[in-house]
């Protein structure tokens, strides 16, 4: 009688059928965080997605075009949670939805459904950013400015443009010699180096590169050829923010201000540094401006009196005061894909990267 009654009870507990566990409900703290990943691009390798829920209403998103340009193209808006979707709308208008996912965000056809396709695995974001961005503080100090890395062969590159330049493999390959001026074609920086018999040409370009191991994002991608052997491939980036500054910048902001087209005779001002020679150019929203500038890695930045073209503008122009507002700077600080120059601890002027 015992076995019969232990052998109901065990029946009846296979026959009953298990109650499917409902997935817990989308939240808003859930959501709230950065999410990143590389999605497919027509006419490029690949684009480089970062979208950061920054509170309970607004996103901030930054696209970047790998094989073309370093330059991320922002844009913001406000999100809401739509059953186990997020639903973005840009400041625009345009919608895109997200299946909130395994605490990932998985990007929606305009019909709300997901992507079907041999490329339908890469319309993925996960939350976090990649790893690979160390602290580097150190290296700094050290005196290094760039750094890059390349996998399947491994190999790994420190440059000192005012020292030494150092290149190894796990071969046992090396160069250590002194850095020699670069040379600059278009938006191509090359190097060549020798020691003894030894040589070693170094290219990169601000054209974005995805780390194949880590899935970390740096900015350029390089290339390096030991001894003229095989053409390797890795990605870098400058690491003294000294050398962060080179590339062109638009003005977004002015003493607090949107900076707007109209409040200027032509376009919107921007900025081109480079570093290598510690020379600026640029555009006033007018005139074409050329000058000087000094900056270190702690943040210090001044301008050398500027020189203009003398163009008459017509119209409503804010060009002096932009001109003004560059000669009181004394720092500079890089957030993100923005350039901000302050006065003291003042942020007088904001630029994003183009």
């Amino acid at each position: 009688m015992r076995k019969f009654t232990f052998l109901l009870l065990l029946l009846t507990a296979c026959s009953t059928p298990s109650k499917k566990e409902k997935p817990e409900p989308i939240t808003t703290q859930k959501v709230m965080g950065v999410y990143t990943g590389v999605t497919p691009c027509a006419d490029c390798e690949g684009i480089y997605t970062k979208i950061e829920f920054i509170d309970s209403i607004t996103f901030i998103k930054s696209s970047k075009y790998l094989g073309k340009s370093s330059r991320a193209f922002f844009d913001m808006g406000q999100w809401r949670i739509q059953n186990d979707s997020v639903l973005v709308t840009h400041a625009h208008g345009q919608q895109q939805q997200y299946l909130y996912e395994n605490s990932g965000l998985i990007m929606l056809n305009p019909e709300g459904k997901r992507i079907k396709g041999a490329l339908a695995d890469y319309y993925r974001l996960t939350k976090g950013e990649p790893e690979g961005k160390k602290d580097r503080s150190n290296e700094v100090k050290a005196g290094i400015d760039f750094i890059a890395r390349g996998n399947e062969p491994y190999w790994n590159l420190e440059i000192d443009f005012n020292g030494t330049l150092r290149f190894t493999t796990l071969e046992s390959d090396s160069i250590v010699s002194k850095t020699t001026s670069p040379v600059i074609d278009g938006n191509t920086t090359q190097l060549q180096v020798s020691e003894g018999e030894k040589q070693l040409t170094v290219k990169f370009s601000p054209v974005g590169c995805i780390n194949n191991m880590t899935g970390a994002y740096s900015d350029y991608a390089v290339e390096v050829n030991f001894n003229q052997g095989k053409l390797e491939s890795g990605c870098g980036e400058f690491i003294n923010p000294a050398y962060q500054l080179s590339g062109t910048w638009q003005l977004a902001s002015l003493n607090g201000e949107v900076a707007k087209t109209d409040d200027y005779a032509k376009e919107l001002p921007e900025l081109n540094f480079e570093a290598f020679t510690q020379k600026v150019s640029g555009y006033s929203g007018c005139n074409r401006l050329t000058g000087g500038y000094k900056a270190d890695e702690t943040g210090l930045l001044s301008f050398s009196p500027l020189a203009t073209t003398r163009m008459m503008c017509e119209g409503k122009n804010k060009e002096s005061t932009f001109l003004n507002t560059l000669s009181a700077v004394s720092r500079y600080k890089l957030e993100s894909d923005r350039l901000l120059l302050l006065k003291g601890e003042e942020v007088v002027a904001e630029f994003t990267s183009k």
